[in-house]
């Protein structure tokens, strides 16, 4: 019998070497597919998993007895929806579109015992209009925020916008 065609000496064979291993993704968009795939599938779990909690622990998702305000204006537009009823509360104003909004025409109004606030015709906070036809050379500019751009707490040119308006050039 020739050498070619005996077995295969075990002791020369290096333990393990039959086994086969998987296969990695080695390049790197691979890997971020398979990185992107496996937290996109991990935050599904999450989202399944507060869901069934929720549902069968009749847990409330959020509490509206947190913040009394809220909860006021809630029960208030709970209430008044689809009627023609003017309201104000402190320096906002309900609107059936837009829900709670400034007022216009405040000025310096302490409310709450914050800074005074001025509104101008529009709600907007400055004290002064501005015509909507803009002239000619005019740049403008729309500051859209929330509380912090509102800044109730502090007077009228302290504001972020109004700072801003300053500092830009005329």
């Amino acid at each position: 019998m020739s050498e070619s065609n005996a077995a295969p000496d075990n002791a020369s064979r290096k333990p393990g070497a039959d086994i086969k291993t998987p296969r990695t993704p080695s390049s790197l968009p691979a890997r971020l597919l398979l990185l992107l795939v496996t937290a996109v599938l991990a935050l599904v779990g999450v989202e399944i998993g507060f869901r069934v909690y929720y549902a069968l622990s009749n847990a409330p998702l959020y509490d509206l007895e947190a913040d009394n305000e809220t909860l006021w204006k809630q029960k208030w537009i709970d209430e008044h929806q689809g009627k023609d009823v003017d309201h104000f509360k402190g320096s906002d104003e309900y609107d059936p579109k837009l829900g709670w909004k400034p007022r216009p025409n405040l000025r310096n109004a302490r409310l709450d015992g914050l800074a005074p606030v001025s509104t101008n015709s529009r709600g907007w906070r400055n004290p002064r209009d501005f015509p909507f036809d803009k002239p000619p050379g005019l740049k403008r500019m729309v500051l859209l925020g929330d509380s912090f751009t509102y800044g109730e707490q502090e007077e009228d040119d302290h504001v972020w916008p109004a700072v801003l308006q300053e500092a830009l050039p005329k």
